[in-house]
């Protein structure tokens, strides 16, 4: 029994890739300078693989989906027709470009599934040139040719590829012909070579249509191709299009049996071909705990009951681009740290796994690990939970009454200007931060530094115009992990770096306990940001699924519990702000959204869940002071009740690099409640006019009205440079200010 990974983590063990990015966007190397230290990182990768018997090639430079545009040809004519490198083109589409001659806007991004990776995602218009850039794949293929074990090279499939992309003016037939060509194109160019093409949008609900559309790509690819593809699955089962994928002639095919919770009945009723390679996805990809061995030898057990133990290849679930890299280095915490398993220690759990059942028969392979502490809710928050009433969960007035109090108290102008939270956090915050962690800058002279910090930060705001500011967020270093040192049964890692998109990327914490407030969280900072301004501050916090999204959480007990227990500490911080005064209290739930159930016919817990930790959260907030929350790439309109249901008084929501494709669905939800769609995105360098968002905001006034339409960027500011930051924000009020003066 052989062991192989369905892919393996890109930014680097210390964010070497991330560095290089920068580095070469600033231009402070070159362009050759940046592909030797791509094939060098591609080969420390290649290395901490080496126990493995097969390797995934699946690196890419900035997004898979990206890179397989270009590998297709699926380029607008007016970037390929463009005076640059290939590798300035693939950066214009994902970060957008500006110059005196050129400007061209990213492409939009939205989360990978269920995780919290961000993907471009291609758009499909009659400009497409259709012309492959194969500079793509050379140093995969030098590597494969390097490589003395089998290698597959990954690529997103065409079902997945078509499902994912947006289609603008063009024709259903002539998309599935053009893609189709280009596939062919492509495997006709390295026909020798073993294909990993990933469809993970098979594991989602399928209609006639769409099982006949991923017909259409596999009953001409398969026959031609059929030695060299692999068709890999994860995220899910494949109950709707299990004996299509079965039957077709391909080298193997790769099932998740961690969320696929339908594969195994499926293999159990349909059977497997023996002429196929099963690569079975038995250990988690997505989370980091270790594995129940018991409870992988009994899947073992069955699975070789319908096919060959030499025909399987045993795998991860998933790529293992969204765990860490290592527990090494880590100072683990006393409960609970033995149960962790990162890239590389799963890596070991495949070889023990192989290895025992290789050589032991089963009775002698069974031995027992935990897949996350046990441990139930401490005797204090289950009673505090058990007894919460209606009332902890609906504010006191409805918001056609709440939304007068609060406009007559802040007397905001028309269009109020505001922004998500953040600001850019330089290279001075990130040195200042470092020498406090390395103990080499007093707590004192920390904090005194930003202080500094805020205070410029609201005089530059009150400069440009802005009419509800913040305190900048330079204390945080993430929107998560700041929250996660202030509550208990949390633990945060030195280096556990997890890439978001890009260049980004996040540390997640990880629940493992009980979770309460050990102290104020944001109150110094904001009443000291209040202190400094006449105008109102506004306070950010991030809500109950967000944290829970955004970190690797506990397994032991139910959602539901670890929502309720986040919701209580939020709920103490919020009641600390009111009491000092602040006027606008921001709860974000940036990530409602991504652990939505693949199916729909799941939504309805999860949201359900997701909605009542939120309203938990915020319900004891006055009537007078206002409720904000903020989203990202949210597709509204598929969850419209949902976010009625959380009953803020102010929504904010990425909008913009989607080129407001939210905004009709927003037309109800804005009769009655303020919402502020994005006018320009903050994930690209490029700096908007006035002109421009001025025109952003007219199209928004077609369906929100006027008295219900804030203006502000997409998201927070923390990733942007100084400069980009500030002359966008004031191109953003100009635009506000002379829209109001022309209006009665």
């Amino acid at each position: 029994m052989r062991i192989t990974v369905v892919g393996f983590p890109r930014i680097g063990r210390n964010r070497e890739w991330k560095k290089a990015l920068e580095e070469y966007w600033a231009k402070h190397i070159s362009q050759e300078e940046f592909f030797t230290q791509a094939y060098a990182l591609q080969k420390q990768h290649l290395a901490m693989m080496s126990s493995l018997d097969e390797i995934p090639l699946d690196f890419a430079l900035y997004d898979h989906m990206l890179e397989t545009c270009f590998l297709l040809g699926v380029i607008p004519e007016s970037v390929s027709s463009l005076p640059l490198s290939s590798l300035d083109k693939y950066f214009a589409l994902a970060r957008g470009f500006q110059s005196d001659t050129m400007d061209i806007k990213a492409w939009p991004m939205k989360k990978w599934f269920f995780t919290n990776y961000h993907y471009v995602v291609p758009k499909l218009t009659p400009e497409i040139c259709w012309k492959p850039d194969l500079s793509f794949l050379s140093q995969k293929i030098q590597l494969a040719s390097e490589e003395k074990r089998p290698t597959r090279i990954t690529l997103v499939g065409p079902y997945t590829f078509y499902k994912l992309s947006r289609r603008e003016n063009l024709s259903e037939t002539l998309l599935r012909e053009r893609l189709l060509a280009a596939y062919q194109k492509l495997l006709d160019s390295y026909a020798t070579l073993l294909w990993q093409l990933d469809e993970p949008a098979l594991v989602m609900d399928m209609n006639a249509h769409e099982k006949e559309v991923f017909s259409f790509f596999y009953q001409q690819l398969a026959p031609s191709y059929g030695k060299s593809l692999h068709l890999q699955t994860y995220f899910g089962d494949i109950r709707d299009i299990y004996q299509e994928v079965i039957s077709l002639p391909i080298h193997s095919i790769g099932l998740d049996f961690v969320d696929g919770k339908q594969n195994l009945s499926l293999l159990e009723q349909y059977g497997f071909p023996a002429d196929k390679i099963l690569y079975a996805g038995i250990l988690s990809g997505r989370n980091i705990w270790k594995s129940d061995m018991t409870t992988l030898s009994r899947l073992l057990n069955s699975l070789c009951r319908y096919t060959k133990p030499e025909n399987i290849m045993v795998s991860t679930s998933c790529s293992l681009l969204h765990v860490p890299y290592t527990l090494e280095g880590e100072t683990l915490p006393t409960t609970g740290g033995n149960h962790f398993s990162f890239a590389l220690e799963k890596i070991e759990e495949l070889k023990q796994i192989a290895s025992q059942y290789n050589t032991q028969s089963p009775s002698e392979y069974l031995q027992t690990h935990a897949s996350s502490p046990s441990s139930s809710l401490s005797p204090e928050l289950q009673k505090a939970i058990e007894s919460l009433g209606d009332n902890a969960f609906n504010r006191r007035l409805p918001v056609e009454e709440r939304l007068p109090l609060q406009k007559q108290l802040l007397k905001l102008p028309l269009f109020p200007t505001t922004t998500i939270g953040s600001f850019p956090q330089t290279r001075e915050l990130r040195k200042i931060r470092k020498a406090y962690q390395e103990g080499n800058l007093s707590h004192k002279e920390y904090e005194e530094h930003l202080r500094h910090m805020i205070r410029e930060c609201i005089t530059r705001q009150e400069e440009i115009g802005l009419d509800v500011l913040v305190h900048g967020e330079y204390e945080r270093n993430d929107m998560v992990e700041y929250f996660a040192h202030f509550l208990s049964g949390f633990w945060t890692t030195k280096n556990g770096w997890v890439q978001s998109y890009g260049s980004r990327a996040t540390k997640p914490p990880i629940i493992y306990g009980n979770i309460k407030r050990l102290k104020a969280m944001t109150v110094p900072w904001i009443t000291y940001a209040q202190s400094l301004t006449k105008k109102p501050m506004k306070a950010i916090l991030t809500g109950p699924i967000t944290i829970i999204n955004w970190s690797f959480c506990r397994e032991d007990i139910s959602l539901r519990e670890i929502a309720y227990q986040i919701a209580l500490a939020l709920r103490e911080e919020i009641d600390e702000l009111q009491k000092e005064s602040i006027p606008i209290i921001q709860v974000d739930e940036a990530a409602l959204r991504e652990k939505l159930p693949l199916r729909k016919k799941d939504w309805k817990e999860y949201l359900e869940i997701a909605t009542s930790a939120f309203r938990l959260a915020t319900s004891g907030i006055k009537p007078e002071v206002q409720l904000h929350t903020h989203m990202c790439y949210s597709e509204f309109s598929e969850i419209a009740d949902a976010i009625e249901a959380m009953d803020a008084d102010v929504l904010t929501i990425e909008a913009s690099r989607s080129d407001l494709d939210v905004i009709e669905s927003l037309r109800t939800y804005s009769q009655k409640r303020d919402i502020g769609p994005g006018v320009y995105d903050i994930h690209s360098p490029r700096i908007p006019s006035e002109e421009e968002i001025s025109t952003t905001i007219q199209k928004l006034l077609t369906v929100i009205p006027a008295e219900h339409l804030w203006i502000n960027p997409d998201c927070g500011l923390k990733t942007r440079q100084e400069h980009e930051a500030y002359e966008s924000l004031s191109h953003m009020v100009k635009a506000a200010q002379k829209l109001r003066s022309t209006l009665p």
